[in-house]
Order: structure tokens, then C-alpha cells, then sequence
């Protein structure tokens, strides 16, 4: 599906509740010029009329402008791909794995690392500059960037941003890494040097990468747009592009799909990264295994554009969901920018309009989970619960939460009655 057919779909979906708004305004301002001339009727008639037509023209041109505003964090610090923003701790992480673990134990190989999707570069180009940054020399990794979408692959592969594209005062980075231009800022030839970009899809790619793997993948708020059974298809695809040893690094919302579907937690703070080795169904108790040293926490990064990558943006369920929970939609996006404080603020204030809002429990839920603070996560899992007893991501992640409390028998009930929700459909 193209982008214009995306931009469509969004337009007739908020011209929903646009036309409704522009329809009670023309009403009551006809009912206020009631005693009044049949031209000045007439002209607040046209003016509606025109106004209507005008909305979803103005939608249309701000939604194919998303990928505009797209932005380098200070410091060089990995963004993510539309809402799909890099959780703090995750460029340390890539960095201190590439100095630490990787370059001594590999003196002859080099580091690969992929962004899926990468949409306009901000990603895969901050990850090339966190690593020139710490001093890995060009030659010893290479970053293969992908999307489904022409457009933003060729916004990519120009490099060129506009000042807007920068925030915070710290802008070192930007001299290192950028020369000005009329048109805004180029990226350096020695950052573009290390990216390879190709357009792909996710669910067809069974080559074009190194023959054993990528070492890091950051696939980051995709899978949230899958529905279940593309969603597995999709986590066998990254199981495999994934080496042995590497890091796969997802959005917030996708960490219990990742756990469901073996893959092991590597217990990087706010980072949502896993590795393919070390996984135990749930109730099983975990054999012990090495912890990653915890890291100081990152800024804040900023967003970059409207993920791309997708075949099918999301279904109209999904978009109906944004347009009943927009303080849910806010809350998502908050959290993958890495501000799980100002999301959980967003979900609590939606909760005191919207008590009922299964969405805002369980997300709150996720939120407490990855601050660390289990007892109020597991409370907002069971509240959601008793809304909805058979939501099926909720128990998995009440089933995932106890069983890392230590209670393996409340966790193997809660999978249990998972699993014979997920026979039944």
C-alpha cells in the first residue's frame, strides 16, 4: 500500500469527526442569523460548504508532511522511526556492546547492524554518529538500512535536513556531523559511507543482509501494526536475521511478543532489547544468566518520521481505537520517546475521564512495568482484567510480571488461561 493510499485513509477518518464539527458550527451560526437576510444565509451556508471541502485538503497536506519534522536528538543519541522513538540506554548500549564486547572478541570482523524500518535516516544516521563518536573506527561496522517506501528512501539517502530537523542547545554533534547548506544540513560523507539503503519489505526478506546475521537489529513499533498471525510470521523473520550473540531492540508496546515468542530479555534499562539465547517458557523457573551492567540513563530523544515500513499501515480497528483513546494514542507516543513519566501522567489523566478504558489500564500497566514498579503495574493489569477477562495481551503480561515477582504458580495459571483463550480462537 503506497503512501498516498495511507494518507487517504487517515483523511476520510478524521473528516469523521471534522465534518461533524464544521456541521454543528454552520448549525448554530444559521440558527443565530435566523432573523437575518437570506444572503447573509446563504453566505454562512457557502462558507461552511467551502470549509468542508477545505479540511480534508489541509489533513492531506499535513499528513504527507509528517516526515518533515523529523529531528536529531543532542549528543547524537539514536531516534526512532515515526512513533517508533529509541529508548534511553539504547545507543550506550550499542555503543558500550561494540567497544566491550564485540571489537575485543572480533579483531578482524565487522559490526553489522540494521534499522527496520528506517524511514527518512534519522536512525541509522544516529547510530553511525554514536558510534564514530566513541571512536569505532569506519572500517569495523556498516549499518544496513530498510524501508518499504520509496519516499522516505529517497529523503534518506539525500541527507539533507532543515534546521528544524535539530533540537536541544547542545549541538555539538551538528558541527561534527552535518555541513550547512542553503537547503539546511548534509549529513558528513564519512556517516553516509557506512549505511547501505534498500527498499524491502520485512515479510519478504530472506537475504540481501550478512550470511550469519545482523549483531544489532532496531525493529522498533512495526510489529504493532500486524495483526496476530503476521505478527509471528514477522518474529520468525527477525528471529533469523538476528545472530547467535545479537540484540534485537523493539518498541515498548511489542516487548511481550518478543517474551511469548521465546526470545529472552537482556535486562538493558528503558532500552526493550532482547537476544535469541537464554529464554524460558513462562512458570519454568530461569536458569541464572549473566546481567548486563546497568547504564546511565540517556536524554530523551527526539521523534523522527511516520514509520513506513509496513505493508498495511493499520486496520480501521486501530484507528478506531486512536479516535476513542486519544489520550491512550498521546500516551504511546510519549512512552516511545522514552518519557515514561509524562506517558504514565497521560494515561492516569485520561483514566479520570475514561475509568473504563482497558487500553489506558493496560498501557499504565506496561509504563509501571518498565519504571519497576510491579505491585502498581500488576494493579493496572488486573483492573484491565476485570473490564475485560479475556484480553489476551493483557494476561501476558500479568502472566510475564509474576513470574518475574517470583510467583510461578500465579503465572502458570495466568498463561494457562491465555493459552485457552488463544485455542478457542
Amino acid at each position: 500500500m503506497n503512501d498516498w493510499v495511507q494518507i487517504a485513509g487517515w483523511v476520510l477518518l478524521h473528516f469523521l469527526w471534522q465534518g461533524s464539527v464544521l456541521a454543528m458550527v454552520a448549525a448554530a451560526a444559521l440558527r443565530l442569523c435566523r432573523l437575518g437576510s437570506s444572503s447573509l444565509r446563504y453566505v454562512v451556508a457557502c462558507l461552511a460548504l467551502a470549509a468542508m471541502l477545505a479540511a480534508p485538503l489541509l489533513t492531506a497536506f499535513a499528513l504527507a508532511s509528517e516526515s518533515a519534522p523529523a529531528t536529531f536528538g543532542s549528543g547524537s543519541a539514536l531516534v526512532g522511526a515515526g512513533a517508533s522513538v529509541a529508548a534511553p540506554g539504547a545507543t550506550f548500549e550499542v555503543v558500550r556492546m561494540a567497544q566491550e564486547e564485540w571489537l575485543p572478541t572480533h579483531p578482524q570482523g565487522v559490526l553489522s547492524l540494521l534499522s527496520l524500518p528506517c524511514s527518512t535516516g534519522e536512525e541509522p544516521y544516529s547510530m553511525v554518529m554514536a558510534l564514530l563518536d566513541a571512536s569505532v573506527p569506519a572500517n569495523r561496522f556498516r549499518v544496513d538500512a530498510v524501508d518499504i517506501s520509496a519516499r522516505h528512501l529517497a529523503q534518506a539517502t539525500g541527507a539533507v535536513y532543515g534546521r528544524n530537523s535539530f533540537r536541544g542547545d547542545d549541538l555539538g554533534f551538528r558541527a561534527s556531523h552535518f555541513t550547512p547548506i542553503p537547503a539546511g544540513f548534509r549529513i558528513s560523507d564519512a556517516a553516509r559511507a557506512s549505511i547501505r539503503f534498500r527498499q524491502a519489505n520485512l515479510l519478504a526478506m530472506e537475504a540481501g543482509g550478512p550470511a550469519n546475521g545482523y549483531d544489532v537489529v532496531f525493529c522498533r513499533n512495526l510489529l504493532i501494526y500486524f495483526d496476530p498471525t503476521t505478527q509471528r510470521r514477522a518474529i520468525e523473520i527477525l528471529r533469523r536475521l538476528v545472530t547467535p550473540d545479537g540484540l534485537l531492540f523493539v518498541g515498548p508496546g511489542e516487548a511481550n511478543l518478543l517474551l511469548a515468542a521465546g526470545f529472552a530479555s537482556a535486562r538493558i534499562p528503558l532500552a526493550f532489547a532482547f537476544s535469541k539465547t537464554g529464554a524460558t517458557p513462562i512458570g519454568q523457573d530461569p536458569a541464572p544468566r549473566p546481567r548486563r551492567p546497568a547504564l546511565v540513563t540517556a536524554p530523551a530523544t527526539a521523534p523522527q518520521g511516520r514509520a513506513a515500513f509496513a505493508t498495511v499501515r493499520a486496520s480501521l480497528a486501530s484507528a478506531a481505537v486512536a479516535t476513542k483513546y486519544p489520550g491512550v494514542v498521546e500516551a504511546r507516543q510519549l512512552a516511545d520517546q522514552g518519557r515514561l513519566i509524562d506517558a504514565a501522567k497521560a494515561c492516569e489523566d485520561h483514566l479520570r475521564h475514561e475509568p473504563s478504558s482497558i487500553e489506558a489500564w493496560r498501557l499504565l500497566g506496561v509504563l509501571r512495568d518498565a519504571s519497576g514498579e510491579l505491585a502498581g503495574a500488576a494493579d493496572c493489569y488486573r483492573k484491565a482484567l476485570y473490564l475485560d477477562p479475556v484480553d489476551r495481551e493483557t494476561l501476558d503480561h500479568l502472566a510475564l510480571l509474576l513470574e518475574r515477582q517470583g510467583d510461578a504458580a500465579g503465572a502458570r495459571l495466568v498463561s494457562a488461561r491465555a493459552l485457552r483463550l488463544q485455542r478457542r480462537s
